[in-house]
């Protein structure tokens, strides 16, 4: 289990790419090499991105409302792991939550390309997100 966690944060941390998924209407900075299953995107978030592909403002109410159900899983994933861990492993991950969530709204900044287009609040928005359910996916395998 252990190995599985580590080798996934590694190629997570280590591959980023541009992916374009036409069934999804993904055209942004993802995370190369991981499905939505992996991930653990619900089945709405693609009936959403199938529905509205190609209309800036309905993929980002996508991004939006699928941000919002990880957030939900990434809450009962760490409740989860509190209760399960050790003290003071628990007390760790206290420290790892604070810090993961300073930096995760900073970080996807970067995702913006400057140019004032509706590209940057797609890149932004889909770093989110995609943030959010591997956090949530690790606190679920974390032991």
């Amino acid at each position: 289990m252990l190995l599985r966690l580590v080798s996934t944060l590694a190629a997570l941390l280590c591959t980023t790419s541009v992916i374009a998924d036409p069934a999804l209407g993904l055209t942004t900075r993802y995370f190369a090499g991981y499905e939505q299953q992996q991930l653990g995107f619900t089945p709405k978030f693609s009936d959403c991105m199938k529905e509205f592909g190609g209309n800036i403002g309905g993929e980002l109410q996508c991004y939006s409302e699928e941000s919002e159900r990880q957030d939900r899983q990434l809450n009962v994933a760490y409740q989860s792991a509190l209760k399960r861990l050790t003290p003071e492993r628990a007390s760790q991950l206290r420290l790892s939550q604070r810090a993961w969530l300073s930096m995760r709204f900073p970080h996807c900044k970067l995702e913006r390309e400057g140019t004032g287009a509706h590209i940057d609040s797609q890149n932004e928005a889909a770093c989110l997100l995609v943030s959010v359910a591997f956090r949530a996916r690790y606190l679920e395998a974390l032991e």
